[in-house]
């Protein structure tokens, strides 16, 4: 099953919008400068200030990321505040969705950390260069990543993604602009659907320089 073919707007990055326009945070080309709408810094604070999460793990990390912002100076760890997968009623494709803060903005991918609750199979962790051909992030990255669901005997295969890395035929700013020719451009990652009582998976992020964020629970 492909589950990578799908550029819905995540709910995350509607959040986003909806808190920034609620606070007076839009950014506007006509804004006079040095208001909150000239300036994406204010906008940003005021995302961190007023969003809240699914839940209080949420909040706690949105609230360490303000707190980063604020002490002036440039922290190379990233944080991931929030992490979801969602299933498409129409076409059953599965999306994962991420809102990722880093201040240097060197983010290389994400980290897939799973453990089952009996003993039938040993903790797995797989590295996915995600972000390896963007350019230009926000410091407060929204994004959707379209994953397959795990089958028995699924890794990464290290091969293709080796590959993916070194391509020089992706076209960076089409991987800016559109979200389908970015999802439709990447090898499969691969994730095991968390069950109660059963499967559960973790995300991390990770950055060229092995900077790596605290792992977070996928929220289905």
């Amino acid at each position: 099953m492909n589950a990578g073919r799908t550029a819905s707007v995540p709910w995350e990055l509607l959040v986003l919008v909806a808190v920034m326009l609620s606070c007076g945070c839009s950014k506007s080309e006509n804004a006079p400068t040095g208001t909150i709408e000239h300036d994406p810094n204010k906008a940003l604070e005021c995302f961190l200030a007023t969003w809240r999460g699914p839940d209080v793990e949420t909040e706690q990390r949105t609230r360490l990321a303000l707190s980063k912002w604020q002490n002036g100076v440039i922290d190379p760890e990233p944080i991931l505040l929030s992490v979801s997968a969602r299933k498409s009623s129409k076409t059953h494709s599965v999306t994962l969705s991420l809102i990722a803060y880093d201040e240097d903005k060197d983010l290389l991918g994400i980290v897939v950390e799973e453990e089952r609750s009996d003993a039938n199979g040993a903790p797995l962790s797989e590295y996915y260069p995600v972000y390896a051909h963007l350019r230009q992030m926000d410091t407060a990255d929204t994004r959707s990543i379209g994953i397959q669901l795990r089958g028995k005997g699924d890794r990464k295969d290290e091969a293709r993604w080796e590959e993916y890395v070194r391509s020089k035929e992706i076209e960076e700013t089409a991987l800016k602009r559109n979200a389908r020719h970015y999802m439709d451009t990447m090898p499969p990652v691969y994730i095991t659907v968390p069950e109660p009582n059963g499967v559960a998976a973790w995300i991390r992020l990770y950055d060229g320089d092995g900077n790596q964020s605290a792992r977070v629970r996928i929220i289905r």
